[in-house]
C-alpha cells in the first residue's frame, strides 16, 4: 500500500510553547516494495540517546540562528519504502533550543516500531525498520548544506556522545570525513542489508570532536572508481 499525506499550511498550535511558526504541507509514503529513489549524498544526521517510551518522537536543537527560516524535517527507511518530509517555519522570536518536532502520521505503528541504528548493538546490519532523520535548513526541495541534531525515538542528550551522519554515497568505496577547523579525520563504515539500501554509509562522529562552536564544517570525501569525487561540504548549527 502506498499513500501520500497532505495537510494544509496553518499556523502551528501553542506558538507560545513551539519553536515553530507555520507547519507546510506533510508527505507521506509507505509502499509494499522497495523503492530506491535518486537524492542528495546526505541522508541523516542524528544524535543518540536513550530510548523514549512516547513514540514516535523526534527531539531537534534548534539553532537561534534559524529563527524567521524554513527547515525540512525529513525521514527515510533503510529500504526506501518509507519516505516523509514536512517544511516548518522557525518562530521570528526563537532564541534557541531543543524541540519536539510535530509528528502526524497515517503510520504511527510503523513509526513506533522504527529505529534510527541497528537493533544489535555495534552491528551494521540495517533493515526496513532502520530509519534515517535529517533536519536541515531551508525547505524540504532544498539540498541539506546546514543541518541541526535530532533524535529519533530517543531522548536528546544534554550533551551527546555520539552524532551519526548518514550518507547515500553513490556506490563509493571508501567514504571519510575531515571535521572542524583541527581537520579531523573520520572513516565512515558501511552498512549491510540484503536488498538495495536507501542509504549505504555510517560515519560516527564523537561528540566532544564538534567542540562547542556555533558552526561546524564537515568535509565528506568518496572515493569512487578509483578516483576522490569532489567534495560535500556541510556545516552542522546548534
Amino acid at each position: 500500500m502506498t499513500a501520500v499525506l497532505l495537510s494544509t499550511l496553518a499556523p502551528a498550535a501553542a506558538q507560545d510553547r513551539t519553536a515553530f511558526a507555520e507547519v507546510d504541507k506533510l508527505t507521506e509514503t509507505l509502499g509494499e516494495k522497495v523503492q530506491i529513489a535518486g537524492g542528495g549524498v546526505v541522508i541523516g544526521f542524528f544524535a543518540t540517546g536513550e530510548p523514549v517510551e512516547e513514540r514516535p518522537r523526534a527531539e531537534a536543537v534548534i539553532p537561534a540562528a534559524w529563527k524567521g527560516s524554513w527547515l525540512c524535517v525529513a525521514l527515510v527507511s533503510a529500504d526506501g519504502r518509507y519516505e516523509r518530509s514536512q517544511s516548518l517555519r522557525v518562530r521570528d522570536d526563537w532564541s534557541g533550543g531543543s524541540e519536539t518536532v510535530p509528528m502526524s502520521s497515517d503510520f504511527m505503528e510503523f513509526l513506533k516500531a522504527s529505529s534510527p541504528l541497528p537493533q544489535a548493538g555495534g552491528s551494521t546490519k540495517v533493515d526496513g525498520n532502520t530509519l534515517s532523520v535529517l533536519i536541515h535548513k531551508g525547505r524540504c526541495e532544498a539540498k541539506a548544506g546546514e543541518v541541526a541534531p535530532v533524535t529519533w525515538n530517543q531522548s536528546m542528550p544534554y550533551s551527546p556522545q555520539t552524532y551519526v551522519l548518514r550518507l547515500n554515497s553513490f556506490s563509493a568505496s571508501e567514504v571519510y570525513l575531515i571535521v572542524g577547523r583541527n581537520k579531523m579525520r573520520i572513516e565512515c563504515f558501511k552498512l549491510d542489508a540484503s536488498d538495495e539500501m536507501a542509504f549505504d554509509y555510517d560515519c560516527r562522529i564523537p561528540g566532544d570532536m564538534l567542540g562547542t562552536e556555533p558552526f561546524v564544517k564537515i568535509e565528506i570525501n568518496r572515493l569512487r572508481n578509483g578516483q576522490i569525487d569532489r567534495p560535500v561540504v556541510l556545516r552542522v548549527a546548534r
